[in-house]
């Protein structure tokens, strides 16, 4: 069986330690309808952080409306052992 899963985040919300100097451009939309049709009919979960599922509420509808099976990623992407280092 394969299973296919993907992140669905801003680049900026990333946590590769990149130093953005400008947004950058991305047209999330083109994206995920390329996923849509390059997945075939896989099992598929998109892993959505919260803060991009509130600024595109038509990306995660139309990813739901593909039968892609939603989960959160978290709302922000905060890593853990960070969080826990700050206490």
């Amino acid at each position: 069986m394969i299973w296919v899963t993907i992140d669905i985040e801003e680049a900026t919300d990333m946590n590769f330690n990149v130093k953005w100097h400008d947004q950058p451009i991305i047209d999330y939309e083109k994206n995920i309808e390329n996923f849509i049709k390059l997945r075939g009919n896989f099992k598929t979960t998109a892993f959505v952080l919260g803060t991009f599922a509130k600024k595109y509420p038509n990306i995660i509808k139309k990813i739901s409306n593909n039968n892609i099976e939603i989960a959160c990623h978290g709302m922000y992407h905060n890593l853990v052992y960070k969080e826990y280092l700050k206490k």
